[in-house]
């Protein structure tokens, strides 16, 4: 940056001229006989533009200067953001923990299946903090790098490079606009809510996490001695989300045939299963691919793909049938995988 005893320059086209001006619109020192070709640009004299100068590129240092303490809270509050997370996420396990300490044995599994939801969740949303404190940390070495590099230049006293200078820098402080005060991205974070023991219901009566964590994975025991049987309203699950859509598992009997061995025995030709989406954060239609399973205690019966365009509130019927006789006592395990959702609005 030029400074009032820095010599003045001689023009190479006009000697003996003393390079004075500069022209804004060139970006270029001139002397006084060198305006006949700068007619209508603006120009100025290089004294007022290297002061000028100077005091834009000092304030700017400043600002840079203050935006790296800025950025560096800024990490700072994703850093504490990401601790209290991973503690909550812990806490929610150690609950589950708890929870399945007072029931029977086959609950541990469940609970595992619990905390496996939750770590898996947890990678997903970190992801979104870790990638600002990158952004953030990037935004703070691109800035130190062009304060050394600016300082370095400088001291060439360049109007030019002076002038250049400051277009990288204005666009290097728009570029890395950040606050500390920020809102950081809304997490997904698990909830758990402890239930009464009841060993019938153990996979509903476990707890419920909080329907932004799920696996994919739809699954309710139908006991079938509860279900009426020839009637025509559904039996349903509780909800479960998966991908911010919600759904359940539905169920109901018809009339029983009964086999000529066994009286306690039904064939479930009549009985359907059906699959109810409930609705989604943003999406009015849905195409969704899926796979079915069901089984009772003693052996699995079915298990098959399937796929369905849904709206909301509408019950897709499985088209698949039991062949197998069932007890009229049996429990029947549905389980659905979801394994794909294309929206459509």
């Amino acid at each position: 940056m030029a400074e009032p005893g820095r010599p003045v320059a001689v023009c190479e086209r006009h000697h003996e001229e003393a390079m004075d001006k500069f022209c804004s619109d060139c970006s270029q020192e001139i002397c006084c006989k060198c305006m006949e070709d700068h007619q209508d640009h603006n120009v100025d004299n290089l004294q007022n533009v290297q002061s000028s100068l100077a005091k834009e590129l000092h304030q700017l240092l400043q600002d840079l200067q203050e935006r790296i303490s800025v950025i560096k809270a800024y990490v700072e509050s994703i850093k504490t953001e990401l601790t209290e997370y991973n503690e909550a996420t812990e806490t929610v396990c150690t609950e589950v923990d708890e929870q399945v300490q007072q029931i029977y044995e086959a609950a541990k599994k469940l609970g595992d299946h619990f905390k496996s939801q939750v770590r898996r969740t947890k990678m997903k949303e970190q992801t979104k903090l870790v990638q600002l404190q990158e952004k953030s940390q990037s935004d703070i070495y691109q800035i130190q790098s062009s304060l050394v590099y600016t300082k370095e230049l400088m001291k060439d006293k360049s109007v030019v490079n002076s002038n250049d200078a400051i277009k990288r820098l204005m666009t290097l402080k728009t570029e890395t606009v950040c606050d500390s005060s920020d809102a950081l991205p809304s997490l997904n974070t698990a909830r758990f809510s402890p239930a009464h023991i009841n060993t019938d219901l153990l996979y509903q009566l476990l707890g419920e996490l909080s329907n932004d964590v799920d696996d994919g994975v739809l699954e309710h025991a139908f006991n079938l001695s509860l279900i009426a049987s020839d009637s025509r309203m559904w039996c349903y699950s509780s909800e479960q989300q998966v991908e911010n859509t919600r759904w359940r598992i539905a169920m109901k009997r018809g009339q029983p045939v009964m086999s000529s061995k066994r009286l306690d025995f039904m064939h479930s030709i009549n009985t359907e299963f059906g699959l109810c989406y409930e609705g989604g954060a943003d999406s009015t239609q849905i195409l969704c691919k899926f796979t079915v399973e069901i089984s009772t205690p003693r052996k699995r019966l079915l298990s098959f793909p399937d796929q369905n365009t849904f709206s909301r509130k509408q019950i897709y019927v499985v088209p698949e049938r039991i062949k197998s006789p069932i007890c009229t006592s049996e429990t029947l395990t549905i389980r659905v995988r979801i394994n794909r959702i294309d929206k459509f609005y």
